[in-house]
Formats: C-alpha cells, structure tokens, sequence
C-alpha cells in the first residue's frame, strides 16, 4: 500500500493537500454560515453610507425603514416649512410618477390641479420635493391668480430609491401634499446622451408644440423642450476622464401677453435638456413667450404667436 508521504523522495501526495485545503474551505464557510454579517460589519461601523444602506436593508437592525424615511422627511419639512401643517388630502393637488422608472436620468412627473383656478381660490405655489436627492427640492412653480392651468408635467432626475412629493400652497396659505414611491437610482451622475455639448449653436434651442389656433372653451396645450446639458456636476466623462462641470438651468418661466402663466426655479434635478408642458387659458390673440436662464447666467427665450378661432 502507497502511503501518503513518500519518504524516498520527500514528495507529498497531492490527495492529502487537497483534502486539507477542504478542510480549511469547510471552517471558513461555516464561520459565515453562523455570522453572516461578519464580512460586512467592518466596512459598515467605518462607512455611514453603506451603514445607512445597511440600516434600511436589513429587519435585524433596531431602526426600521419606516423610522428612516420618516426622519428624511422630518428634517426636509421643517427646513422647507416649518411647523406650517400639511394636509394630505386627495383633493387639492396630485403626482403622478412611476413605481418604477425606465430611465432615471428622465423620470415622467405629472402635476394635476384637482379644483379649477380662480382669482379667489388657486394654487400660488407648487414644492416639487424629492427627498434622497442631492438637492431636495427640484421644483418650485409659482403662479399668478387664474392663471386657467390643470396640468404641468415635466421629467426629473432620480439619485436612489425614494418617495417623491408635491406641495400645493394655496393663496390662502394651507399646505396640502401628494406623495408617490419611486424606484430609481443613479440619476444624478448618469452619463450624458448624444447632445454634443462643444456645439453651442444648439444651446438655448427650443422645440415646441403648442395649440397655435385658441378656442375659449378649450385650454391651449403646450409642450416646450430646452436644448441643454443641465449638467449636475457629479457625471463623469468617459473621453477625459475628469467630472463633467456643473452647468444647469435654475429659471424658467412662460407669460402670455407679457402676462406670467408660471415662474419656475429649479436645478440640476430637471433632466438634460428640460422639459415643461403646460396648459393655459388666453382670451385673445398673443403672443407665448418661454425663457430660460442657467448657471452661467446665459438666458435663452422664444416667442411664439397664437391666434384665437373664429
């Protein structure tokens, strides 16, 4: 019989290496069969990011998710408004957004005014807040009395999984509030898509569909794209290898007849190249106007002439 050390040669026999390095596998397996979360605790204790991914991830932790999005929430409305209370009611205003987005970079948000505007009763200002995103509040809309608008939608950029809100203020002051979960992430920095950003002849362009004929008992419809990078900051580029910089739109507005429909302030939470749709009600023929204004304090506008139905 061959035994397992030759001791002429001096050689081992392979079996018996192997059978130990199983062994060795064996131990090391069962050590985390028993604490899992062994491989994982020492970048948690170190990393408060992965440690509040961990937190939100995982029951066995003594904070549930609820607690942690609650306290999100907490601290962004007090810092946003105060002890001003919140009504959630279905009844004032409305979000509607993905339970899941396609694109992250561009997440459809549609706003609904649920109660027709007037002079004695509108909505002054809509806060567009998404909670995990770098910069919170996306959208802050303001409108002026009777401005005869239902519905704005337009497209956001999602950083994480996160609730997203809009809060109507109404003239008289009550706060009311819509919330929808959306599942999303990497938003913020996704790369670019083709628009060239050397080429600065495309920069400020519009496109535009617009109701071009009015008929008094229809609102006018308009649909108006901005032509920019609205670069966050956080995007890496592939070709230099260097963070592409910030350069994003932080106004925009639409008036009619040099009257304002909205005035909008907002940041790189708009997608690249934004997107604002809107309906209005004029009475006469007039003129639309859109204008834009970013980072660089470059301001782009366009104008557009509607004319009523006979």
């Amino acid at each position: 019989m061959r035994s397992v050390l030759n001791n002429t040669s001096g050689r081992k026999n392979p079996t018996g290496i192997f059978a130990a390095l199983k062994l060795s596998l064996l131990v090391v397996s069962l050590t985390f069969v028993v604490r899992p979360e062994a491989a994982y605790s020492a970048q948690t204790s170190t990393n408060p990011v992965l440690k509040e991914q961990t937190e939100i991830g995982h029951s066995t932790t003594t904070r549930s998710k609820v607690e942690l999005i609650d306290e999100r929430w907490s601290m962004l409305r007090e810092q946003v408004f105060a002890d001003r209370p919140i009504l959630e009611t279905a009844e004032v205003i409305s979000l509607q957004a993905p339970g899941r987005a396609f694109d992250s970079a561009r997440v459809p948000v549609t706003l609904r005014a649920l109660s027709n505007q007037s002079v004695d009763s509108y909505i002054k200002k809509l806060y567009v807040i998404v909670d995990k995103n770098p910069v919170p509040v996306a959208a802050t809309f303001t409108f002026e009395p009777n401005d005869g608008w239902q519905t704005i939608d337009t497209e956001l950029r999602i950083n994480e999984y996160t609730y997203m809100r809009v809060v109507a203020e109404l003239n008289t002051g009550e706060l009311h509030m819509d919330s929808s979960f959306v599942k999303a992430q990497g938003g913020c920095s996704a790369p670019p898509s083709s628009y060239e950003r050397s080429n600065q002849s495309l920069l400020g362009g519009f496109e535009a569909s617009i109701t071009n004929l009015l008929d008094p008992k229809v609102p006018a419809l308009a649909r108006i794209r901005i032509n920019h990078p609205n670069a966050s900051g956080m995007q890496f580029d592939q070709m230099s290898r260097t963070y592409i910089p910030a350069h994003y739109i932080h106004t925009m507005g639409a008036e009619f007849n040099d009257k304002p429909i909205f005035h909008l302030e907002t940041n790189f939470s708009l997608s690249q190249d934004p997107i604002l749709g809107f309906n209005f009600e004029p009475t006469e023929n007039g003129e639309l106007k859109m204008y834009a204004v970013d980072s660089k304090q470059q301001r782009f506008e366009r104008k557009w002439q509607i004319t009523a139905k006979n």
